[in-house]
């Protein structure tokens, strides 16, 4: 029933709605074509956080001549205004999407839309003066956190400068992965917050500080769910990035796990923790120590043999003890881009590690004991801990309305059980996987289907199964 109002109530509102503020991580085919204009230094803002300001990138967008654009470029700047156009429209479409698997997906990835077997889902957004705001409501069901309802994606924002103010849960993803990120991705549902973020990534104008180049900063503070070992835990995290050169982007994040039941939780506690303490984050109970995590990640662009390529990274680390990182994880990946005719295709291969031998330790910790999770997912990965993998993968856009990616991994999980006894073995076994992900987008009367399809094969101490995901998701605009 209160599904049935909203959807009823959006109707009344989709008169008054207009606009839309920034490109949510919904969508891997806009991020590529973004990543490319970007790697050519037609966008020249920071673009591995998201979601990304519309504003920040049309400052760079509406400054390019399509004219002196060879083909391979104007067709993603073709698709990307296309969608700013969309996107700052006075009357924005009620969106209404169905999505139905035959069982829920695993994993989550840069774009990844649907979490539970069969979800109906709304949204309208609206920009009125320097407000704006987004209603977005989900009924799914057999969910794996009982939450049936829900409003994930919902927010209000209100522009003062060159910054937004915003309250509300909106997905992130911090870093230049495809397949992961590790300290922020949508592996877990968006936490509840409040939020600040910089509206266009202008340079300093500070001779001192002018290399620093074109920078990006976006602030959280929110509240974890009551069902953990300290209730009500507190997040608060950061993101600067930014862009020295041309063909270099560097990032910094951190998370912040704090207060909580029983724990400090006012001003002046959460002032000890903006500069990282060493001795917050020892082995001791004490009440001012936290859940520090954070990782650095640059993305570099360049040619090889007269061919595009470019290389990711991002180092995880967590409750340091010393000034030098320890509790590291690692990603890796490399990407080169083909074009052919109208048709774009991105070739990529990402490796990632959650894993340390010396301990179980990434994204856990002895006081906050139920880890860097929100709802039993983890925040970071879209692996978990402890798990080592490698994809090989293809995003392919030809001029047609029609996309497509395909992407083989192989995955371990639970490597601290790798070697575990018989008698040792639970429901962390250790588990080896190899998997083939695929999913078909296109247009087919007036509405957007994507097919997807996940083949596995797993293997754990006790057994070996094989088994595959089918989904089906159906979009269509109301009033475009």
């Amino acid at each position: 029933m209160k599904f049935l109002q909203l959807f009823i109530l959006f109707f009344i509102l989709n008169f008054t709605l207009n606009a839309e503020p920034w490109i949510n991580t919904g969508d891997l085919y806009v991020k590529n074509d973004i990543q490319l204009l970007a790697d050519n230094n037609l966008l020249k803002i920071p673009v591995n956080h998201w979601p990304l300001n519309w504003s920040d990138v049309a400052q760079d967008l509406t400054q390019i001549n399509p004219v002196n654009l060879p083909q391979n470029l104007l067709m993603s700047y073709q698709r990307v205004m296309f969608y700013f156009n969309q996107a700052k429209q006075k009357h924005q479409p009620t969106k209404i999407r169905i999505a139905i698997a035959n069982k829920t997906p695993k994993f989550q990835y840069f774009g990844s839309k649907q979490r539970e077997k069969i979800e109906l889902s709304t949204a309208s957004n609206f920009i009125q003066g320097n407000f704006s705001a987004n209603i977005a409501i989900q009924q799914v069901q057999s969910p794996r956190d009982g939450k049936t309802f829900r409003l994930d994606n919902s927010y209000i924002a209100y522009k003062l400068g060159n910054w937004n103010i915003v309250g509300g849960a909106v997905p992130m993803w911090w870093g230049p992965g495809l397949d992961s990120a590790l300290l922020m991705s949508n592996n877990a549902r968006p936490v509840l917050g409040v939020g600040i973020n910089r509206q266009n990534a202008l340079a300093f104008e500070n001779k001192w500080l002018r290399w620093i180049g074109p920078w990006s900063f976006t602030s959280f503070w929110g509240e974890l769910s009551k069902n953990r070992a300290i209730p009500n835990t507190k997040l608060w995290s950061s993101r600067l990035s930014f862009r020295p050169i041309n063909s270099l982007e560097v990032g910094f994040s951190r998370s912040t796990m704090w207060a909580g039941k029983n724990r400090p939780s006012g001003v002046s506690d959460f002032l000890k923790i903006v500069i990282p303490n060493e001795s917050a984050n020892d082995d001791s109970r004490s009440l001012e120590n936290v859940n520090d995590l954070a990782s650095f990640d640059l993305r570099w662009h360049g040619q090889f043999l007269n061919h595009p390529i470019s290389v990711n990274y991002q180092m995880g680390f967590e409750d340091y003890a010393s000034i030098i990182p320890s509790k590291r994880s690692y990603l890796l990946g490399f990407d080169t881009d083909i074009f052919d005719e109208n048709s774009f295709y991105k070739l990529f291969i990402e490796a990632s590690a959650t894993y340390l031998n010396t301990c179980e330790c990434i994204y856990e910790h002895h006081i906050y004991k139920s880890g860097y999770t929100y709802r039993d997912q983890i925040i970071g990965s879209t692996f978990g801990k402890n798990a080592q993998t490698i994809s090989v993968g293809i995003i392919a856009q030809p001029n047609n309305d029609t996309y497509w990616q395909s992407r083989f991994s192989y995955i371990e999980q639970n490597l601290d059980n790798k070697h575990a006894t018989f008698n040792e073995l639970n429901s962390d076994n250790y588990a080896e996987i190899y998997q083939l992900y695929s999913s078909y987008r296109f247009v087919l009367l007036d509405s957007r289907w994507e097919l997807g399809l996940t083949i596995r094969n797993s293997k754990n101490t006790l057994k070996s199964t094989n088994d595959a995901e089918i989904s089906l998701s159906w979009e269509y605009k109301i009033g475009k």
